[in-house]
């Protein structure tokens, strides 16, 4: 196993080489060789280091190649299934076109831009991150009627963040409890990160139709006071 993971993470620094060296159909293909179904996590985990040192090197590179890398980074992070980590790099897409639409207009991000990614972060439950998105996307809106859908949608997020919140962190000390009444055994040891994420990924599932179930009734509320306000009007 050790072997393996050694040869491994040589074949990761030899994709993360070829990335720097801009060969991205090469990195491509050899990061599709590397996602056997056996090995994904690891891959996935090495993947992200990569990316961090790949970025890291980068930092000094003119904009549009660093854009141009993190697309091709977004695209790796897909093969890999990896939707939190494609969220990352495309906020830090949108962030950095934001840093340089003076000098370059093209790069300007549109409120339609932030709203796509926004509702993307909101269907895939990164509630916080939405948040920062709607926020982005009313500062860029110059049109007042956009205004009332983009709000109801922020505080929507706003509070499934702060629900979400609160459910992981009950979650996290009921399994504190449930597993400090056991013996700590090596194995017991072992097998706690899978079961936190189990037993997180459970209770994730069971609140999201409560969110969605928040929502619209939010919504059809807000739609019921517009139609009253119209008609004592």
């Amino acid at each position: 196993m050790a072997d393996s993971r050694r040869l491994l993470a040589m074949e990761m620094q030899r994709f993360a080489s070829l990335v720097m060296s801009r060969r991205y159909d090469l990195a491509f293909q050899k990061l599709r060789v590397m996602l056997d179904p056996g090995l994904d996590s690891t891959v996935k985990e090495m993947l992200r280091e990569a990316s961090s040192a790949c970025l890291r090197s980068a930092a000094q590179i003119p904009i549009e190649e660093k854009l141009e890398l993190l697309d091709f980074l977004q695209g790796c992070f897909d093969l890999a299934c990896d939707i939190e980590e494609q969220f990352v790099l495309r906020y830090e897409t949108l962030i950095l076109r934001e840093t340089f639409c003076v000098e370059y207009p093209e790069l300007v991000v549109s409120a339609e831009e932030w709203m796509d990614f926004a509702r993307a972060c909101s269907r895939s439950f990164f509630f916080s991150n939405a948040v920062k998105a709607y926020e982005m996307a009313m500062k860029h809106m110059t049109c007042v009627e956009d205004w009332p859908q983009a709000i109801t949608e922020r505080e929507f997020a706003v509070s499934a963040a702060r629900g979400t919140s609160e459910v992981q962190a009950e979650a996290l000390e009921v399994l504190k409890r449930k597993e400090g009444s056991k013996p700590i055994t090596k194995t017991n040891k072992d097998q706690m990160p899978s079961g936190a994420a189990q037993y997180l990924s459970a209770i994730k599932k069971l609140n999201s139709q409560k969110l969605r179930d928040y929502g619209l009734r939010k919504l059809v509320n807000q739609a019921g006071q517009e139609t009253r306000n119209v008609q004592q009007a």
